[in-house]
């Protein structure tokens, strides 16, 4: 069980953030009780949509993709097989067949946020029919959760970055995944998150560590459309993706990174913090089970108000950062 400095935590799964501050809800902890972790000032960041790409440009010669030398776990492309590579990878030569096959399919699972709490909805969900956006038959891999300008995307566990791209030819934009030992999450297996459409490059460096509640980069539009091009018209949101895996390997491409014997998992399945987490055992439980308990992570001004900032669920709900916008208590 890890705390959000990495320290035991009793009683407490270690993807559930449980430290008490008082408020009404169970499992929330007050930004306060995270030290170093830097939230993005209120009245900073612009509210609106603005022409994306403008960071980008800003921040090219700032920052650049990271390729360092090969870090634990990292392998080679051929001990992946082929069906892994089309699963995981989805290049234009793979059909959609062999993702769904390793659990890219909708599952039927919904958070369920603590009472009190008013959070944002998820507007682009887990595996849904994604074929009218793109150029082929194709389906969501991951969620989307729309946010103001700025808004900082945190992690979800603590891992390692094992990739940062800016994504000039991704729909997804400026990415960052990070890896995530079953010593980091108290789950017998390798978890992969992919956090997208960073509003400017992240500052964190590939093979570095990060906390579970750590800031990773504000949130954006970044990303291309079906022109080619950086999207104009993209709603502020973050994407969110799992992988998974019991082998312990990855393969870190120019574009993608594949985990050996990988799998896709339903975001919420990440939270339910127990086996089994693959989408036909989520897609087969009774509808009572369906809504996963989810913790969230907000601030506390002094004002007294609670605003819900991009969150953590944790113990299942979607990763994430629910975006707790919760009234005054």
């Amino acid at each position: 069980m890890l705390g959000v400095d990495g320290s035991a935590v009793a009683g407490v799964p270690a993807l559930f953030l449980g430290v008490s501050n008082g408020t009404p809800g169970n499992g929330t902890f007050s930004i306060a009780d995270t030290p170093a972790l830097e939230m993005a000032q209120r009245g900073q960041g612009k509210r609106g949509m603005k022409k994306g790409g403008d960071s980008a440009k800003k921040e090219s010669n700032e920052a650049t993709e990271q390729s360092p030398a090969m870090l634990e776990g990292q392998t080679t492309l051929d001990k992946l097989d082929k069906g892994t590579r089309c699963a995981i990878g989805r290049s234009r030569k793979c059909g959609i067949k062999l993702a769904v096959k390793r659990g890219l399919f909708e599952t039927r699972l919904r958070p369920r946020f603590p009472d009190g709490l008013e959070c944002r909805d998820i507007d682009e969900e887990w595996a849904i029919y994604y074929s009218p956006i793109r150029s082929r038959v194709n389906y969501h891999g991951g969620i989307d959760m729309p946010a103001p300008w700025g808004t900082p995307m945190i992690a979800v566990a603590a891992g390692t970055v094992v990739s940062i791209k800016r994504g000039k030819e991704s729909f997804r934009g400026m990415e960052m995944i990070l890896r995530h030992s079953p010593e980091d999450t108290g789950i017998p297996l390798w978890v992969y998150t992919q956090y997208a459409h960073f509003d400017k490059m992240p500052e964190h460096e590939v093979g570095q560590r990060v906390r579970i509640g750590e800031v990773l980069g504000p949130t954006g539009n970044s990303g291309i459309d079906r022109t080619g091009q950086q999207s104009t018209h993209r709603r502020l949101a973050i994407h969110f993706t799992v992988w998974y895996s019991a082998n312990p390997l990855y393969f870190a491409g120019r574009r993608k990174i594949i985990p050996v014997d990988g799998q896709w998992m339903d975001p919420n399945a990440l939270y339910r913090n127990k086996s089994p987490f693959d989408s036909y055992s989520m897609k087969a439980l009774p509808e009572a089970e369906k809504r996963v308990p989810i913790s969230v992570m907000f601030e506390d001004p002094a004002d007294g108000l609670l605003y819900l900032t991009y969150a953590m669920f944790a113990l299942a709900g979607m990763f994430m950062f629910g975006f707790l916008r919760a009234m005054k208590l």
